[in-house]
């Protein structure tokens, strides 16, 4: 489970990497970088499209294409922004935090008392 966890994280983390550099072409197209840039992000979709098509991802791990799949298409500004606001917190704070993600992650139901 473990190894799955860390495939996901990487791919998480290619599409995250591929949204900035896109962005940032877009925002800045004469910039030196925006050709790299834009090459790296081919490259990047390349290797996605190459693990999900791959003989052997599909012969000896086909459950994790999916799941792969879903992380791909996810939208990543969601997570972004919650991990920046969880950046803003005291202590104190992203402890409960972590409280309510750990219930919810056991199924629990997490009914948030909003003052």
């Amino acid at each position: 489970m473990k190894g799955a966890i860390d495939i996901l994280k990487f791919f998480h983390h290619l599409r995250i990497a591929m949204e900035y550099a896109m962005s940032f072409t877009k925002d800045y197209p004469n910039s030196v970088f925006s050709k790299m840039l834009t090459k790296f992000s081919k490259e990047i979709a390349g290797m996605y499209d190459y693990t999900i098509k791959s003989y052997n991802v599909k012969k000896f791990a086909p459950d994790t294409i999916p799941l792969i799949e879903q992380k791909w298409n996810a939208s990543n500004w969601d997570e972004l922004a919650v991990v920046e606001k969880i950046g803003l917190m005291n202590d104190e704070q992203i402890e409960a935090i972590e409280k309510i993600i750990d219930s919810m992650l056991l199924g629990e139901t997490v009914d948030p008392i909003l003052n």
